[in-house]
């Protein structure tokens, strides 16, 4: 995975080991999903890769794109529908 600037096209940061996955920006974070099923969060700033936190979520192939709405993310492998709710709490 890497963060580019659009305008010079020069790299910012790269982080190593994503393979394909699917990747969506909500609130100042990029929650991608591996191929593998790991679900990561990370700082979308162009200073560095912070990775905020990772978990392994599903246990299939996940080659679906992830979907945001109202401070849920889904996201999908090859056997089952996932839901989790971001929103913090009061």
């Amino acid at each position: 995975m890497r963060c580019v600037e659009l305008d010079t096209g020069k790299v910012r940061w790269t982080a190593e080991g994503f393979g394909c996955g699917a990747m969506i920006l909500a609130e100042g974070r990029l929650y991608v999903l591996t191929e593998k099923g790991e679900l990561v969060c990370v700082e979308a700033k162009p200073i560095g890769y912070r990775e905020q936190a990772r978990a392994t979520v599903l246990d299939g192939l996940c080659r679906a794109q992830i979907a945001l709405s109202d401070g849920r993310l889904f996201g999908r492998d090859n056997k089952k529908l996932v839901c989790w709710n971001l929103k913090a709490k009061p």
